[in-house]
């Protein structure tokens, strides 16, 4: 995604200083374009950073980069009011990561399966920075076998706010499971960023394994076991680590 730091947090950045005389004037780190929508931060908790050799300098965004106003803050190097160098552009923006997904209900009247409840965290700590993102969970169906064998598809949610926690069921009808089969999807999220003007961008850690197995337990009748699992994948060619929980159910057909 476009360069950016979150708020609230520390970010270091290595700077590279190099012939300093002795007695010289320090390099001095400061942030061009801060303020007025563009978002500010803190240079190891003050306005500017000096120098006189290479180091680190923990950056931390405070006020957000307002949406569509991403990269217009840099950091710029002067000596004795002389520019020597600066960065490349960049925000102050909070993104999605750590998807978890916890049992809710199990599904019984005209399908099998259960409802989740949806959840993830901010990389500012503070979820409400979340504001100006959206989410969009993708679902690649594997072909299915027996009774799945025409339930190969696939679905997207469509991107929905960011900051509004959801929840999701994982079913099939009953009317679907009058014999045997098993059917496997993977599932992954994406999120856009409007500060920083970043779409389409692997949510870290939301990756899941859903199966369904359904068998004949005898007289005509069946049960199906339905689970969803944390596990690093690709769904619709998202790529990400493996999601936060495990959740598996049999039920009566």
């Amino acid at each position: 995604m476009k360069d950016r730091i979150p708020p609230r947090v520390d970010t270091a950045v290595r700077a590279t200083v190099s012939g300093v005389q002795k007695g010289a004037a320090a390099v001095e780190i400061s942030v061009e374009g801060s303020g007025g929508g563009n978002g500010t931060l803190t240079l190891n908790g003050a306005a500017t950073a000096k120098l006189s050799a290479t180091a680190n300098i923990n950056l931390r965004g405070k006020d957000q980069t307002d949406s569509g106003k991403g990269g217009n803050l840099k950091l710029v190097a002067k000596q004795g009011g002389v520019k020597l160098g600066e960065s490349g552009a960049f925000s102050v923006s909070s993104i999605p990561q750590n998807y978890t997904d916890t049992f809710v209900s199990l599904l019984t009247v005209d399908s099998r399966g259960f409802k989740v409840q949806d959840g993830w965290s901010s990389d500012s700590r503070t979820f409400a920075d979340l504001d100006q993102t959206e989410i969009s969970e993708l679902v690649d169906y594997s072909a299915g076998t027996g009774c799945f064998a025409a339930s190969a598809a696939g679905n997207n949610s469509g991107y929905l706010p960011g900051n509004q926690l959801t929840t999701d069921t994982h079913s099939r009808p009953t009317a679907e499971l009058t014999s045997a089969g098993k059917l496997v999807a993977k599932q992954a999220c994406m999120f856009k960023d409007k500060r920083s003007g970043s779409d389409d961008i692997p949510m870290t850690k939301s990756g899941y394994l859903l199966t369904r197995v359904n068998k004949a337990v005898g007289h005509g009748a069946f049960q199906i076991t339905t689970s969803k699992q944390g596990s690093a994948v690709t769904a619709k060619g998202v790529t990400t680590q493996a999601g936060a929980g495990s959740i598996t159910k049999t039920q009566a057909v």
